[in-house]
């Protein structure tokens, strides 16, 4: 399977100790597509803006080309409001994009960031498992890995479930 040798070694989530609550949340470039990009890097226009290492990669929208124009607005809506530190007008736009969009793990991944940010780790950690399972299902496994490596800090089965059904599909 290609791009996958850093899940296929995580026998007993191996790599997952030693990291604590955030440091997982680095590699999330991947769920914009765009692979190898890593801590603001990929914020075109958003430089300066700390602590959302989740949110690397995500320069314009990636990912988003399904969107109709009003829904791009609302994602650049929801974008705006978390970076001005309005978590809950964020969250409420990223629920209605959600729910246009239910297939993109895109918006699932943000919308697990914003949660990270809110320290709502819960529902990060189960945002981030829909997200996993549909970049699976969509063959985008590169881009699984980061989220479970975040989850494995919060939920080890779950994370152990996710490596599995990768597995499976060697």
């Amino acid at each position: 399977m290609d791009g996958m040798s850093g899940m296929s070694g995580m026998d007993g989530m191996s790599g997952m100790s030693g990291m604590d609550g955030m440091s997982g949340m680095s590699g999330m470039a991947g769920m914009s597509g765009m692979n190898g990009m890593s801590g603001m890097s990929g914020m075109a226009g958003m430089s300066g803006m700390n602590g959302m290492s989740g949110m690397s990669g995500m320069a314009g929208m990636s990912g988003m080309q399904d969107m109709s124009d009003e829904l791009l607005q609302k994602l650049a809506d929801a974008r705006k409001a978390f970076w001005d530190k309005d978590a809950d007008s964020a969250k409420k736009i990223y629920k209605e994009l959600i729910e246009a969009k239910p297939e993109n793990p895109n918006l699932l991944g943000e919308y697990g960031n914003l949660m990270v940010q809110s320290q709502q780790f819960e529902e990060a950690v189960d945002t981030y498992e829909k997200a996993a399972n549909l970049l699976i299902d969509q063959k985008r496994y590169r881009e699984v890995q980061p989220l479970v490596r975040f989850i494995g800090n919060f939920d080890r089965p779950r994370a152990e479930k996710i490596v599995q059904r990768l597995r499976d599909l060697q």
